[in-house]
């Protein structure tokens, strides 16, 4: 759903993302990187593309060697 400048992906009635607020999303792998460390050639799998805000944050904070793989499950309508 688009309003404006402003884009949600809805359940029905229920608002599960909104581009707005994506602190959290970013959170994950910024999370994620604090914990590997400093791995060689990480691999990290993202569960769902969303929005992008995960993966975005991901390829920010990874290293350029590192796999990021995104698992979705909902086909492109």
């Amino acid at each position: 759903m688009q309003r404006g400048a402003e884009f949600s992906i809805m359940l029905g009635p229920i608002e599960l993302m909104d581009s707005r607020l994506s602190g959290s999303e970013e959170a994950l792998a910024t999370m994620a990187r604090e914990r590997i460390g400093e791995r060689k050639q990480p691999c990290i799998l993202t569960g769902g593309l969303g929005m992008g805000f995960t993966l975005r944050s991901a390829l920010a904070c990874f290293p350029a060697d590192a796999e990021i793989v995104v698992a979705e499950l909902v086909q492109p309508w």
